[in-house]
């Protein structure tokens, strides 16, 4: 908490924050004013809600904030892992010349086609249901998505 302002400790009413960041009872008896903490994403298991409702300072979460950036995010990086794009971009870089599917294949030592393939998704809360409905463009479907089957 040393890193925070003393202006802030003082006169802020309001916090916004991630769950990279913690904040204990000592914590939250340092602000003087502050009256609300939202939690960006879901839980807030990173703050002491005991001791912020005995300072009564109410604690909230947004859980669906930023549910479609993050499966955008989760699809790009799952295209990226899939098709070996760091590994096509380097060997571009060196100079290596690719003219076929087949070739890109070798290159990134991957497969050019997710069709047929499995995609595993561990739980199936806001942002995995957004990820399987982006799958559905590359004919991946489950019949326990709405809008996927």
């Amino acid at each position: 908490m040393q890193e925070i302002h003393e202006k802030v400790l003082n006169e802020v009413v309001g916090a916004m924050m991630y769950h990279t960041f913690s904040l204990t009872r000592e914590d939250l008896e340092n602000f003087k004013a502050l009256r609300v903490i939202v939690q960006v994403g879901s839980g807030y298991d990173n703050v002491a809600i005991k001791a912020a409702g005995e300072l009564e300072i109410a604690v909230c979460s947004i859980p669906s904030a930023a549910v479609e950036e993050t499966a955008d995010s989760t699809t790009g990086h799952i295209l990226n892992l899939y098709w070996g794009n760091r590994s096509l971009y380097q060997a571009l870089r060196e100079g290596t010349r690719v003219q076929s599917v087949e070739q890109i294949g070798e290159v990134a030592s991957v497969k050019a086609r997710i069709r047929g393939e499995i995609l595993g998704l561990i739980g199936f809360g806001r942002t995995q249901q957004e990820v399987a409905v982006r799958a559905k463009a590359f004919a991946g479907w489950d019949r326990a998505v709405p809008g996927c089957a």
